[in-house]
């Protein structure tokens, strides 16, 4: 179910109304048919019950609060599932709100405080003693019971300890807690604790921190870390001391502000040894202290115990003091004036939800000018889509309808988002509403969002940039290559301050950017110039910096976007970022304000291996070299591979692996060698390669007999696709305009030019022709997503689409009587039959495995796969850094 509605039944449950959302799920007025008394049903949504994470965190969530029993928690009746898989938590009906609401009525008064206080905290110190950290504890977590007796609700993010008075883990366990590795976040920005914002492990204490956060916002009615941003607000939490409670209110006693502020204490050895402890003193507060600030203790222990905490407040106030001398001076020796303080935390992601960052084409990330939002490419039911996150939220959404994105950029203002898809660029709004297209060409290479409006834009990997106004229409150029310099490609633009300028990358394509510039263009002119050698997808950073990269490190060096002039030398400031091989760009962006954020390598990313597959996913692996594998094919006698292998940088080459020897021979190397096809003899190689300066095709002997021969000389990047079964002519694919690539058949005894076998404004990335050479499969995105399909060569004839439900990178069966596919990790077959005409069945499922490349052998029985060596690696961490830029201006040594 999707969707409920007064009636509704799960199991004895039957809904009456809705009351809102609630944690993981969607929170119903329900009656219990069998006791006739109302309850509290939450659901989680069909759309979340099929996400791995989600349910695990709503099944913590059932366990951890059907174990407690304390009046100040939510009591649960029920947990249970109904017919279908959906799983639901009955609990008690709370009629009373939240605490939220009750703060937006009116000031509290300290004796009300006082009693919501000791009965958040008593319900607090049960779950610690169970050995439960709740670690989301903010008002809209408490609930109000009509007689306005305060229950802890939603343990979605419970975490279990082992309490002390549990030294042999008797008690209750949580689900195992896979979310809190170091360096992961989570919670509500606003209420974590210091130890939470930084991803460092918590305990009971980290609730305290959460708890005095709620105390304060009660005593003063603010909250004590808000500030304009969430990045802020975290760097606040770990770095600063809220507003003294006095100066905002004065008539909060005394003894209670001392309890809020060794709740809020940055070290938690200076909290509560218990939340046991700390209960027990709100209530001697409660029965002993004035309601008024001005007022003395009246009974003599309490006189005592005042000048005591008097005491020790001066005594640490002095202490205080010379710390916070001692700090400025250090920060005055380590970090320019007025700059931010630096802080570091990670973001994890839900399974199923974490960056489609592509290491070879695409930056699938976005940070909004505040800093406050990231927008990324993630996985989605029907492939990648864009999500949006807010930093001081745990999960991301969905935007809807930005199914295929890529290279995603946000509006000055930072309330929308563009994007790419296969075949052309859109925009959307945060606020909601469906995507707008812009024009029907991609933007393969980046794109970037002017001050007054103009979007300037790379369509593909071998053009000039475009440029477009965010209201749409016709993209006219704004740069022109220039071949005789070297000029193959205009990318990854960026505008600088004012909109009127943009930084961008310029290559041969010769493969290795390190070797790549970085130049700037005026938008009124289309005037350009040189501003470095040596690097690629540059962004200018608030400040006076430009940022770039250089193989798999970020450089900075001093700008002035006035006089667009580089000052001084540059220098690493970033090492270990997830970069592209073979594109020129990198999987990070920072804010007007400052903050960073990237995506770090993990070098056993990068590490595949081969394994043999037959028709039902039984696998073993081929061999136990392990590389950066891209693509494979087969001999035509079954006995060799050809496997395309990444290099350091952005270099490819192409290695022969003998199945029967199991070793591997080297065929060609030395540049970014790709696209192996066997000849129908098995005797040479086609293959393309930039060695001759841009992307071109080549054909040498399998045996090394004779160096590699070129056989084309154009710059519309051809690949080679399938041999024609009388080894003339190739099938490859080519480029005859900007926005397209289209099949083309080329002659190796004539002029050898690529002739296009039919002109199409769409892409198709991926040909082969069929074992008698009468039929072509491929696959096109004309339809809006790829599919794939089969037509007759050389026509004429219609065509056949064989996929349904998405497709790519169709191979035919030796027999010529199936067309295999992938849809995302599926590896699909349909059958086909040619004569007396054209038919395909429904394509079916072989097996399912995360796969990169695959190659069907001789006996139509069994694949070779392309396959990560390391499956189990969690979903990558996203890397904030708040205070970035005083950072960068430390290494960089500049004092302003």
């Amino acid at each position: 179910m999707s969707s409920f509605g007064p009636g509704s039944r799960f199991g004895p449950y039957e809904v009456v109304s809705p009351l809102g959302a609630g944690g993981m799920g969607q929170v119903y007025r329900a009656v219990d048919t069998r006791l006739g008394r109302d309850v509290a049903l939450k659901v989680l949504l069909s759309e979340s019950s099929r996400d791995t994470a989600r349910f695990r965190r709503f099944e913590a969530e059932a366990r951890s609060t059907a174990a407690l029993s304390h009046r100040n928690i939510v009591s649960v009746y029920d947990v249970g599932e109904e017919e279908g898989g959906t799983p639901y938590i009955v609990s008690e009906l709370m009629p009373g709100g939240t605490l939220t609401d009750l703060l937006a009525r009116a000031p509290l008064p300290s004796k009300k405080i006082l009693d919501l206080a000791i009965g958040i905290a008593e319900g607090l110190a049960a779950a610690h003693g169970q050995g439960i950290v709740h670690r989301d504890l903010k008002p809209d977590n408490i609930l109000m019971a009509a007689d306005g007796t305060p229950k802890i609700a939603d343990f979605g993010l419970a975490k279990h300890f082992r309490p002390a008075s549990d030294p042999e883990g008797s008690h209750l366990t949580t689900l195992p807690d896979e979310r809190t590795k170091e360096g992961t976040v989570l919670g509500t920005v606003g209420y974590m604790s210091p130890e939470q914002a930084q991803g460092l492990a918590v305990d009971f204490r980290s609730d305290q921190f959460s708890f005095g956060s709620i105390l304060y916002e009660m005593a003063t009615g603010k909250r004590a870390f808000q500030r304009a941003s969430s990045v802020q607000t975290l760097a606040a939490i770990v770095q600063e001391e809220p507003e003294p409670i006095e100066s905002i209110n004065s008539r909060i006693p005394a003894p209670l502000t001392w309890v809020i502020e060794r709740c809020l204490a940055k070290d938690p050895s200076e909290r509560y040894a218990s939340t046991l402890d700390l209960a027990r003193e709100l209530v001697n507060l409660r029965v002993r202290a004035p309601e008024s600030r001005g007022e003395e203790p009246k009974s003599p222990a309490a006189r005592r115990r005042r000048k005591e905490l008097t005491r020790w407040g001066l005594a640490a106030s002095a202490l205080l003091v010379g710390l916070a001398a001692g700090l400025v001076i250090r920060g005055r020796e380590g970090r320019a004036p007025g700059s931010a303080p630096l802080m570091r935390l990670n973001l994890a992601f839900p399974e199923g939800e974490s960056p489609v960052l592509d290491p070879d084409t695409t930056n699938g990330l976005a940070m909004s000018p505040d800093g406050s939002r990231l927008v990324y490419v993630g996985w989605h039911t029907s492939g990648r889509a864009l999500y949006v996150r807010s930093l001081d939220q745990l999960d991301a959404k969905l935007i809807p309808g930005t199914e295929g994105a890529m290279n995603p950029f946000f509006s000055p203002d930072g309330e929308w988002v563009g994007f790419g898809t296969d075949r052309d660029l859109k925009k959307v709004s945060l606020s909601g509403g469906k995507p707008l297209t812009l024009c029907d060409t991609p933007i393969w290479r980046g794109a970037s969002w002017g001050a007054d409006g103009t979007i300037v834009f790379s369509p593909s990997g071998n053009t000039s940039l475009l440029r477009i106004s965010e209201k749409g229409g016709k993209p006219s150029p704004l740069t022109t290559l220039n071949p005789g310099k070297g000029e193959a490609t205009h990318r990854w633009p960026h505008f600088l301050p004012g909109g009127k300028m943009a930084l961008f990358t310029i290559h041969d394509l010769s493969g290795d950017y390190e070797k790549a510039r970085i130049g700037v263009v005026s938008t009124e002119t289309g005037q350009t110039r040189i501003l470095l050698e040596g690097g690629s997808d540059a962004r200018y950073l608030p400040g006076g910096y430009l940022i770039y990269l250089r193989a798999a490190t970020l450089f900075g060096v001093r700008f002035d976007p006035k006089r667009l002039e580089v000052i001084g030398a540059p220098v690493p400031v970033l090492d270990g970022v997830f970069a592209s091989r073979t594109g020129g760009v990198a999987n990070y962006a920072f804010s007007e304000t400052g903050s960073l954020v990237y995506r770090a390598l993990d070098p056993r990313e990068l590490e595949r291996e081969l394994a043999w597959v037959d028709r039902k996913g039984g696998a073993r692996v081929l061999t136990d070299a392990r590389r950066l594998y891209l693509d494979l094919r087969f001999s035509p006698d079954g006995r060799r591979l050809a496997v395309v292998a990444g290099e350091p940088g952005s270099r490819s080459r192409i290695l022969i692996y003998d199945l029967a020897r199991n070793s591997f021979e080297q065929l060609i190397s030395g540049s970014l060698d790709g696209d192996p096809v066997w000849s129908p003899d098995g005797k040479r190689i086609a293959f393309s390669s930039d060695r001759s300066g841009s992307r071109n095709l080549f054909v040498v002997p399998a045996d090394l007999s004779a160096p590699p021969e070129q056989l084309t000389n154009v710059n519309t990047w051809p690949w080679a696709l399938s041999w024609f079964p009388d080894g003339r002519k190739l099938l490859v694919t080519d480029s005859p305009s900007s926005q397209s690539r289209n099949l083309a058949e080329l002659s190796l005894e004539d002029d050898r030019k690529p002739r296009i076998l039919s002109a199409s404004p769409s892409q198709t990335l991926h040909g082969r022709l069929s074992p008698d050479g009468k039929w072509m499969t491929y696959d096109s995105n004309e339809s809006g997503r790829f599919e794939v399909y089969v037509a007759p060569y050389p026509g004429p004839g219609g065509r056949l689409q064989i996929s349904s439900n998405g497709g790519s990178e169709p191979v035919w069966s030796p027999d010529g009587r199936e067309v295999v596919f992938r849809s995302d990790s599926k590896l699909m077959v349909a059958a086909v039959e040619t004569h007396p005409e054209l038919r395909a069945a429904a394509p079916k499922m072989l097996f399912e495995t995360p796969f990169e490349a695959f190659d069907i052998s001789p006996d139509g029985q069994h694949f070779v796969i392309v396959r990560s060596a390391h499956p189990d690696l969690p979903p990558p961490p996203l890397t904030v850094v708040l205070g970035w830029s005083g950072d960068l201006e430390r290494r960089l040594n500049v004092r302003k």
